[in-house]
């Protein structure tokens, strides 16, 4: 198994084991934001629900990058339906754009933290 290879499938394992702990930093992450109760923000517990399977999904594209992330159905229909979600819950296209980039600043942490731990 290549260095690359292995990296990947060490990132794609770790993503699994902490896909929900991810989700709630996330969720603080967003929480320390809010100027208002986050219930006014978040209604419904749906949106816990798509963030951790937003991860897995992403970890189970990692094992299988045949081809780019953008082109993975599975991610991109999890990252629809999120959008979608938040539509409907009258989320600004701002404010969604700016949870997409918190999750992606916390995506990028971990991976950065976990392929460091593997050292050079």
């Amino acid at each position: 198994m290549s260095d690359l290879h292995h990296t990947v499938d060490h990132l794609a394992t770790r993503l699994e084991e902490e896909h929900r702990r991810l989700a709630l930093l996330w969720l603080e992450r967003l929480d320390a934001l809010l100027s208002i109760q986050r219930n006014e923000v978040f209604p419904t517990h749906q949106l816990l629900d798509h963030i951790p399977t937003l991860v897995l999904e992403i970890a189970a594209h990692l094992r299988q990058p045949d081809e780019p992330i953008a082109a993975n159905t599975a991610v991109m229909a999890k990252a629809e339906e999120l959008g979608l979600l938040r539509f409907d819950q009258r989320a600004s296209v701002h404010q969604l754009l700016r949870e997409y980039q918190i999750f992606a600043e916390i995506l990028e942490d971990f991976c950065a933290d976990e392929a460091a731990k593997l050292g050079p």
